[in-house]
């Protein structure tokens, strides 16, 4: 991996002030995931680059509106996704990883920083009812199927908001999934990556 390789990510606590810096809880760094166990290397939050500036704009919004972003999951190395699989070998639950040879289908993704898993959270750091639980495959995490007075409608659609006026695209079937379409995409990374930012 190159130095200019690297540099297409950013650490997300770096780059906050402290005030308005999102909650850091990667779901992957737990037990409480698909999986039942931690499967990332690092406690790390990367972001790719032009992705953070997005971030950055939907977090100051969320923050003028008396809320804080909830980060659950961001870049995810695509060796972690191979052993994912290997883990769990079921498409509805876990996505397939790409074959390394394949670069001609790269997409903006975990793999390489453009795609994030979120929340809202007060100012003081609660977490607000959202419109189902994280990964949750049922019905409920379509925001869509929520009435539109419930308190995980409203949040929801804040968050949903905030999001997509900041550049990203929202996800029907799961509330908590932006994507970064709007730049270009970078190349998939792997764990290497890690050991240039700690």
């Amino acid at each position: 991996m190159t130095q200019n390789t690297f540099k297409s990510l950013v650490s997300v606590t770096s780059n906050f002030s402290q005030e308005m810096m999102p909650i850091v809880n990667l779901k992957y760094c737990s037990e409480d995931n698909i999986l039942k166990r931690p499967i990332y290397q690092s406690k790390l939050c990367l972001v790719e680059v032009e992705t953070f500036k997005r971030l950055q704009a939907a977090t100051t919004s969320l923050w003028n509106q008396g809320f804080k972003l909830v980060i659950w999951d961001a870049f995810r190395p695509i060796d972690v996704q191979k052993k994912m699989w290997q883990l769990l070998p079921d498409s509805h639950l876990v996505a397939l990883p790409p074959e390394d040879e394949d670069k001609s289908n790269i997409v903006p993704s975990k793999y390489n920083g453009m795609e994030l898993d979120l929340a809202l959270a007060n100012k003081d750091g609660k977490l607000l009812p959202m419109p189902s639980p994280y990964e949750d495959r049922s019905k409920a995490s379509w925001l869509a199927s929520h009435h539109v007075q419930s308190m995980e409608y409203k949040y929801g659609k804040v968050l949903k908001t905030a999001l997509e006026d900041a550049g990203f695209t929202s996800q029907l079937f799961c509330w908590w999934k932006f994507k970064n379409e709007a730049d270009p995409v970078v190349p998939y990374l792997d764990s290497s990556v890690y050991k240039f930012f700690e």
